[in-house]
């Protein structure tokens, strides 16, 4: 059963002497939403717990999977879990054995707004200028969440969701350097803070590792919970632990070959010392939990605040065994006319022409306010853009990759 992307959340139960409806629809969120298939023995073994006296008479009109309102906060998504998660049976997408089965590169993507995705499928459709990165990529996966549940595809944007994040440029971009099969494992949080959020030494976030068994399964019911944003960082864990029980029991053999970390905003209000301590740590950290203790990682996220900037530059001196880089697009160049002396805390901007020229300009940036010679180009302010720089930043760190 399917839904309509503009409907809204309709949830009632009505009670009548030998029937029992059940109307469960969804979802103010567009196209993000994928409708479940329905699972008629559940739904039905519900309806009779309704009626009890009179179990056959009950009727079922319809559920619907009510898809990322499984992890609404409050009654509303009690009683949304109770009702309807557990009684569709999500779609699931069985391609993990159709990779090749030796040499898998695996990479973890993890961070905030920029990571979970602002990139339109509609717009880069639209667009005409990425065609290898529209529609199913060859040699590219996906492994993450799509409507709260984990599944596992061939990368393609707008399959887990209409928005999109780096995995796609990225993967596509790595597959074609490398010629390797490549698997995507995502999982962000918007807003998110490397101090709280992700930070291994909090109670949500750390366990006794000589009960641990090792496994997604343990982890999910002594510590990890999906609801919770405060267990960020176990929640990275169990749903590495996820992609990699899902790799092995197909048999697929794989190397784990980075960590893509995206954030920064969250913690603008810590100090670029602060930053970097916690980052460091918490990189360190899912190393260890990834049995992996040279994995390289890729940085980005900072943007405007410099000191988020100078955390990264100095987590990756920090971090143990290197093996870091940090790529940022430079909005700011330094103008040798200036008195202005940068420090850790103190940037000292100025535009980069350059990148504008390349990139193109944004529309309300007046003519007088642009140099001589500059280009006609113009870019649309949407995050298409964001994760069509990540195309370019990530080219340089990971062609210098072992391997």
């Amino acid at each position: 059963m399917t839904t309509d992307n503009n409907t809204f959340l309709i949830f009632k139960i009505f009670f009548f002497p030998q029937m029992v409806h059940i109307y469960t629809a969804v979802a103010f969120l567009g196209s993000l939403v994928t409708a479940c298939v329905d699972d008629d023995a559940k739904l039905q073994s519900f309806a009779n717990q309704m009626c009890p006296t009179n179990p056959p008479s009950c009727d079922i009109k319809g559920c619907v999977d009510v898809g990322a309102l499984c992890s609404a906060d409050g009654a509303q998504g009690d009683k949304i879990r109770e009702l309807c998660c557990l009684t569709c049976t999500p779609p699931t997408d069985d391609i993990l054995p159709s990779l090749p089965p030796s040499g898998a590169h695996v990479f973890l993507l993890a961070g905030q707004s920029n990571c979970v995705g602002q990139a339109s499928k509609s717009l880069l459709n639209r667009d005409g200028n990425f065609p290898e990165l529209v529609g199913e990529q060859s040699g590219v996966w996906f492994a993450g969440y799509r409507d709260n549940l984990f599944y596992n595809s061939t990368m393609e944007a707008g399959k887990a969701s209409n928005m999109f994040g780096p995995e796609i440029s990225f993967g596509q971009r790595y597959h074609e350097l490398s010629g390797a099969p490549v698997l995507i494992v995502k999982y962000c949080w918007g807003g998110s803070k490397v101090s709280t959020h992700w930070n291994p030494t909090t109670t949500d976030n750390s366990w006794d590792t000589a009960m641990d068994e090792g496994t997604a399964a343990w982890l999910l019911a002594n510590k990890a919970d999906l609801r919770n944003k405060d267990k960020l960082f176990a929640n990275l864990v169990y749903t590495a632990r996820l992609a990699q029980e899902e790799l092995e029991a197909a048999g697929v053999e794989f190397e784990w070959r980075g960590f893509l970390w995206v954030q920064g905003a969250g913690d603008a209000d810590s100090t670029w010392l602060e930053y970097a301590s916690n980052l460091s740590q918490m990189y360190d950290e899912i190393r260890t939990k990834l049995q992996e203790p040279q994995l390289p990682i890729v940085d980005t996220g900072s943007s405007n605040w410099n000191q988020v900037r100078s955390g990264k530059e100095h987590a990756r001196h920090l971090v143990q065994g290197c093996q870091s880089a940090v790529a940022e697009w430079n909005m700011g160049a330094y103008d040798v006319d200036t008195t202005c002396i940068p420090s850790p805390e103190t940037s000292c901007f100025f535009n980069n022409y350059d990148l504008y020229n390349t990139f193109g300009w944004d529309p309300a940036v007046p003519e007088s306010e642009k140099p001589a010679g500059s280009s006609t180009d113009t870019l649309r302010c949407t995050c298409m853009g964001f994760s069509t720089f990540l195309v370019y930043l990530f080219i340089l760190p990971i062609s210098s990759f072992p391997g």
